[in-house]
């Protein structure tokens, strides 16, 4: 019956918590994701070994693209595994995350952008249209774009292909999204970019450093940003 202590929580990131409370248990499941709305039967099962390695590729990315200690980089996405992987891959370079909700204002998104002075921003395919106008008076350079299908079995991916492919749809609007916006980057190109990161990358940890910012639902007017430590997290 011994009552929790705040000197309980080891001094590490998020990520190296992760890591080392999963490290005999790598081949057991991190995360299940049903992939179809008809066949609850349906989806993926990701094994922490999968799971830590892809944070530590998206981390290798992330080098490449620029992003360092300390720089916020708004997520844009929904409960997909690659906002949870980026969350990993951001505290490995000392980034901080600041997940932002798709049902946040233009106006405020703009604010955070130039207030954060924000170069790297990762957002969903469908929210890209709401925030395109913000973005593009943005001083951002670089916009990782991603669809939900990252983590799909390749078979998966091709079925949706051919249905893009034969209505049409997507295509249109990527090539309409592309036109408008030289700095948008797909995640298999941002994803492709770890190859050119060579070694291991030691995790960055600080006990003052902001993990991330977690929004509020702002009831009580504009929503703020609560900025969340590794320790707060852990």
């Amino acid at each position: 019956n011994r009552q929790f202590s705040l000197d309980d929580i080891p001094n590490m990131s998020i990520f190296q918590l992760v890591e080392q409370s999963n490290k005999d248990n790598l081949d057991n499941v991190a995360l299940d994701v049903r992939t179809s709305k008809n066949d609850f039967n349906r989806g993926i099962k990701i094994t922490y070994r999968t799971y830590i390695e892809r944070m530590k590729k998206s981390a290798k990315s992330s080098l490449d693209m620029g992003i360092g200690v300390n720089d916020i980089i708004p997520i844009i996405l929904p409960n997909i595994p690659e906002a949870r992987i980026l969350l990993y891959s951001n505290s490995i370079v000392g980034a901080t995350s600041y997940q932002i909700s798709p049902l946040m204002p233009s106006a405020q998104l703009a604010s955070i952008l130039s207030e954060n002075q924000v170069k790297n921003i990762f957002i969903f395919e469908q929210f890209y249209e709401k925030y395109s106008e913000v973005l593009r008076k943005s001083s951002v350079e670089n916009i990782v774009l991603l669809d939900g299908t990252e983590s799909l079995p390749t078979s998966l991916k091709v079925l949706k292909e051919v249905k893009d492919f034969l209505t049409g749809t997507r295509a249109k609007n990527m090539d309409k999204i592309f036109k408008l916006d030289r700095r948008i980057v797909p995640w298999s190109e941002y994803d492709r970019a770890s190859r050119y990161i060579s070694g291991n990358i030691t995790p960055y940890y600080d006990e003052n450093h902001v993990a991330a910012i977690i929004g509020t639902s702002g009831t009580s007017g504009t929503s703020k940003g609560v900025c969340m430590s590794d320790k707060n997290i852990n």
